[in-house]
């Protein structure tokens, strides 16, 4: 790696930090460690809900059916991280 990758992939990581400070420090790891493992999955979700965004759809309605679109890949990323509890967590919400 590049030192232009490592710089971007800190400012990303921080960035994230930031944005998802509300969150308990285990989950936001656990999406951190998501996104490690596979940022060209996330970089996907995001251009399409901006895509569908700028077709019109709600901010929230484009992010529900983009997550649902990829709802198998987030779950075995969920899995290949070793996030075991937030699939339980989800079990228990009967999703």
């Amino acid at each position: 790696m590049s030192i232009f990758s490592n710089l971007k992939t800190g400012a990303i990581k921080l960035l994230l930090k930031s944005k998802l400070k509300n969150l308990p420090e285990k989950e936001r790891d656990m999406f951190i460690a998501m996104i490690d493992k596979n940022p060209q999955l996330f970089q996907d979700i995001a251009q399409e809900i901006d895509a569908k965004k700028k077709a019109g759809m709600g901010e929230m309605e484009a992010t529900i059916k983009t997550m649902k679109a990829h709802q198998a890949e987030l779950q075995q990323l969920m899995q290949a991280t070793g996030n075991v509890e937030v699939k339980q967590h989800q079990n228990n919400l009967g999703r």
